[in-house]
């Protein structure tokens, strides 16, 4: 009797651990877990991990990531090397997770657990501020089809790669890994490979050279003038002189509307690119500047829509190069002063972005031109009678100045030409 009680107590105690495992250790859960936490979302995380680090492009990281890592900036660092330096810590991180996945059983499970709700959190975010943006008011469903960036510029859509994600995470977390899959590779095998993959993921990350930029620099252009007699304009009256074209280009060049805000132009790091082409009287008076690219379409709507006619002041339209191919779009704005960053690097620059300039200073940018107001407020600001002028949704404002401009600018026309007085008569 008490042989049989003990056989039914074994007996309850295994099927428990059984339906623990997810039916048992060798049942479809248990072979499923083990797949999912030791094959598939190990390679599923390196595949990521190595687009990303071999491309090493800030601009497809995510924009919930982007503007995280932006905040977090020190102030002694310059915001692209940090970027950067952000970029590989987190390709280090997933180099590591994947290693703990392939060879530290005791780890997998919860390390997959970790980086895909992570990434869910992130990917929500992302089709959150996607929903609420100006593209799916325009696009509608079509703005979620927009790359993720997680596999660098080859990324699949954003809602794409959140299905994908999550269907991994409810899986690892459903279907526990079954009794081999949680025991091997044994200790002291799994300690070894854990110290390795820290090692060999850090190394991989931080490791990989910056890559180099083999386009040229572009040729010089012609001295810019906004007299439209042709005539160079007289010397700036700043006591510094514009950057110079640097003798080597990196990798990334960034310009963020949140630190640009209230700073000098010619300080951004993109005027020295500019240097060719010699655009020297940005730094004085009330100009406009807007960052375009040929492949964007609302780039073209704006130029098309808003800088297609007369000027209200000297208006710079600087053409961002993308090695995105697609459809390209002529630039609306026939009377603006054309400029273009060299090809080669990477821009880390929203497009359209309207920048609004007083004796260089950027005073105002708009970037989201779609937003009510956004880009009224950008070109009227510092403007006199503006004063109580403040920033709305889309755009940013510096306060303004007691040296602001104090007069409101002319709209930059070329003088008519007025007619010969006629011939008088002559007297006999």
């Amino acid at each position: 009797m008490t042989a049989s009680r003990t056989a039914n107590g074994a007996a309850k105690a295994a099927s428990f651990d059984a339906s623990r495992d997810g039916g048992s250790s060798s049942g479809w859960r248990g072979t499923v877990g083990t797949l999912l936490t030791r094959v598939i979302v190990p390679l599923w995380l390196l595949a990521g991990a190595l687009f990303k680090l071999v491309g090493m492009d800030p601009r497809v990281l995510p924009k919930p990531v982007r503007e995280l890592v932006t905040d977090m900036k020190p102030g002694s660092m310059e915001l692209v090397d940090w970027i950067l330096l952000s970029m590989r810590s987190m390709v280090a991180v997933e180099l590591v997770l994947v290693g703990i996945m392939f060879f530290v059983p005791k780890f997998a499970r919860t390390a997959a657990i970790a980086i895909l709700t992570l990434f869910c959190a992130i990917l929500l975010a992302e089709l959150w501020g996607i929903f609420n943006g100006s593209d799916y008011a325009k696009k509608g469903l079509q703005a979620f089809l927009e790359p993720c960036g997680c596999f660098g510029a080859a990324s699949p859509p954003t809602i794409v790669t959140f299905m994908i994600d999550f269907t991994l995470l409810v899986g690892c977390i459903v279907c526990r890994p079954g009794v081999k899959g949680r025991s091997i590779p044994g200790w002291p095998l799994s300690g070894v490979a854990a110290v390795a993959s820290i090692v060999v993921g850090a190394g991989a990350a931080f490791g990989r050279p910056e890559r180099t930029i083999d386009s040229p620099p572009p040729d010089p252009m012609p001295v810019v003038t906004t007299d439209p007699k042709g005539t160079p304009p007289a010397p700036a009256a700043v006591a510094d002189a514009w950057p110079a074209f640097p003798a080597t280009l990196k990798p990334t060049y960034v310009l963020l509307e949140k630190k640009a805000i209230g700073t000098r132009f010619v300080d951004s790091g993109i005027a020295a690119l500019l240097a060719k082409q010699k655009p020297e009287d940005i730094r004085t008076g009330r100009k406009h500047i807007v960052f375009y690219r040929e492949t964007c379409d609302h780039c073209f709507e704006l130029t098309n829509k808003h800088f297609s006619g007369t000027l209200p002041a000297p208006t710079y339209s600087i053409m961002v190069p993308d090695s995105v191919e697609g459809k390209r779009y002529p630039n609306g704005c026939k009377d603006c002063i054309k400029l273009e960053l060299p090809k080669g690097p990477d821009y880390m620059i929203q497009t359209p972005m309207i920048l609004t300039l007083v004796d260089g200073q950027i005073v105002a940018i708009c970037k989201d031109s779609d937003k009510p107001g956004a880009l009224e407020a950008t070109m009227m600001a510092w403007l006199p009678g503006q004063e109580k002028l403040v920033a709305v949704d889309g755009m940013l404002l510096a306060p303004m100045a007691a040296t602001a401009i104090t007069a409101e600018p002319k709209p930059v026309t070329t003088p008519a030409v007025q007619p010969w007085p006629p011939m008088p008569k002559l007297e006999p």
